[in-house]
């Protein structure tokens, strides 16, 4: 028996947002706490945040948005515990005025030419014991998508893999840590021009796999409409009426639910799924760190150029370099090429990776790029490598991560 009944949001359509009018939880006393990611800085956040807060059955709302982030970058699981976003956050909590919320943003482009400072990513284990929500609303998937190279094609056993190991050990966290969490809602990824429908699907359906035991999905596809009359180059944040309206239709179709099933009137989550675990419980999914280290004598064949900083807004940044193995010096790979992701930048700063040119034979010392580690999360841009290729990365590189030493 699963603890909850997921469902995906049908509420209203692109063309006809829902109303505000009679969508109000009215009577009751809920805590809520709201986490986004970057997709929620183009007014989704704002506006979801803004219609839960006047909501009459809302007593207490804590919203935080942080940019790059995955499921695990909210818990303190290691190597996460102290993961800091450097590419715009946003908190909005209860001030002494009810109306008059504390505010704090600090986001690319505000005021013109802003660029952000790091900021360390809220922990979920705290939040349940501060804030102390009935409810979690929470936004995530779009940074699912950089885990597909080329955008279109799926490895099945790969990044169902990784997808699970993000997220599994979240929502463990979450009906295991002690609290007064009663009801979540996943918001899963809008529709994007950034990766086929297929690669969309896969990651919704991973989602829902995860998560569907615990927590009621709301599909925001089912709500959202690409093109955008108003978004970025990369076809996936968009900002704008769009925006307000994927929020009005969310808060919808949270509201709509909450009335016809009070989580006020629900044990706590954590009971109910102590009493009949969920599947997530009895998977084992998450990859121990057990990652042996492959030693190989090679030649660099091909690399990816460096791109400019401007192309992206993120602290560090991966590019990927490939490799023939001349001698396989542990054993352990049987590859007859390797793909090995250098750092090229690290705290926004750009790395001299000069020393590697094409034809130069190197003593590699790398370890695979699985969730266990630091760069897991981290954009990269590889032009060589085959679809089929895992990434790796050098054992002593694995250092260069700003969170490392901690």
């Amino acid at each position: 028996m699963a603890c909850l009944t997921s469902v995906q949001a049908q509420q209203g359509t692109a063309e006809e947002p829902p109303r505000r009018a009679g969508l109000v939880l009215g009577d009751t006393s809920y805590r809520v706490l709201f986490l986004g990611d970057s997709m929620s800085f183009g007014g989704f956040g704002d506006r979801l945040d803004e219609l839960l807060r006047s909501d009459p059955g809302v007593s207490h709302l804590h919203t935080y948005m942080a940019c790059g982030v995955s499921p695990l970058s909210w818990t303190k699981i290691p190597p996460y515990a102290n993961i800091k976003t450097s590419c715009g956050y946003t908190s909005i909590e209860p001030g002494d005025d009810p109306l008059k919320p504390k505010r704090f943003m600090d986001v690319y482009g505000r005021p013109a030419g802003h660029v952000p400072s790091s900021h360390r990513v809220p922990k979920i284990e705290t939040l349940l014991d501060s804030a102390k929500p009935d409810v979690l609303v929470f936004q995530c998937g779009n940074n699912f998508f950089s885990l597909f190279k080329d955008r279109r094609t799926i490895q099945e056993e790969y990044h169902r893999k990784y997808i699970r190991s993000l997220t599994i050990p979240f929502l463990k966290h979450l009906i295991t840590t002690p609290g007064n969490l009663r009801r979540i809602y996943w918001i899963t990824p809008p529709q994007a021009g950034s990766v086929t429908e297929e690669i969309q699907e896969f990651v919704f359906r991973e989602i829902q796999h995860c998560a569907g035991d615990i927590a009621t999905i709301i599909d925001s596809r089912t709500i959202t409409k690409y093109p955008y009359k108003v978004m970025d180059r990369d076809k996936e944040h968009f900002w704008g009426d769009d925006a307000i309206a994927w929020a009005d239709k969310v808060y919808s179709s949270v509201i709509s639910d909450l009335l016809k099933n009070p989580a006020e009137g629900m044990p706590l989550l954590a009971d109910v799924c102590r009493d009949n675990p969920p599947r997530i419980l009895k998977e084992s999914e998450a990859a121990k760190d057990n990652r042996p280290v492959v030693k190989v004598s090679a030649k660099l064949v091909a690399c990816t150029e460096i791109p400019d900083p401007s192309a992206f807004p993120y602290g560090e940044y991966l590019v990927g370099y490939r490799y023939q193995i001349l001698r396989n010096r542990s054993g352990g790979y049987e590859g007859k090429e390797i793909l090995v992701m250098h750092p090229s930048y690290v705290k926004k700063v750009v790395r001299d990776l000069s020393a590697f040119k094409i034809g130069g034979t190197y003593n590699l010392e790398v370890v695979e790029i699985d969730e266990k580690s630091l760069w897991a999360a981290v954009n990269r841009k590889d032009d060589v490598g085959d679809i089929e290729m895992i990434p790796y990365i050098q054992v002593a590189d694995e250092k260069l991560h700003p969170e490392y030493a901690k």
